[in-house]
């Protein structure tokens, strides 16, 4: 995950009503057992759902995730999801957002930089590379144990002694 930069003339306005069918949900905070709790209530296939999370820019915390399920999922999810769609390929936004100023498809597509990027109102504009979505089976996966026993303590290296 890396801010994108490309677009720092370009922000979201609000419109009154939503401008596209959501294709994406932006689910706040940075605690990953709320973002499952959230989704395993969706009626998406929790295992095809990847999520991007976004750094908040003002500390070293993550801001909230954007959660893309398979195309041609249900779009009337509800909860504490933020409705996000995919204005272009790779760009998403919120479904009531629109780009001040407007842009051209030739000229979104000439300033993306990374496959997936999520210009997010209050946490900017943010760029992923696609493998760096996560699943929800990356997550629930048992880490490897270490090759070694670490159980009990160990000496250190023998550091030379010098007297005084």
């Amino acid at each position: 995950m890396i801010a994108a930069t490309r677009m720092t003339n370009v922000q979201l306005r609000r419109a009154p009503a939503p401008l596209r069918t959501a294709q994406a949900w932006f689910l706040p905070g940075g605690d990953p057992a709320t973002w499952l709790g959230e989704v395993a209530r969706w009626p998406v296939a929790t295992t095809e759902i990847r999520f991007f999370p976004l750094p908040n820019p003002e500390s070293c915390d993550i801001g909230g995730v954007l959660t893309v399920p398979p195309a041609g999922a249900p779009t009337s999810v509800v909860g504490r999801g933020q409705a996000f769609a995919e204005i272009t390929r790779g760009l998403f936004i919120p479904v009531e957002a629109q780009l001040s100023p407007p842009m051209s498809e030739e000229e979104l597509h000439a300033s993306l930089r990374y496959p997936v990027q999520v210009f997010h109102p209050a946490l900017g504009l943010v760029g992923f590379e696609s493998a760096e979505g996560v699943s929800v089976t990356d997550w629930l996966a048992m880490p490897l144990a270490p090759p070694e026993d670490w159980s009990v303590a160990r000496h250190g290296p023998e550091l030379p002694f010098h007297a005084w």
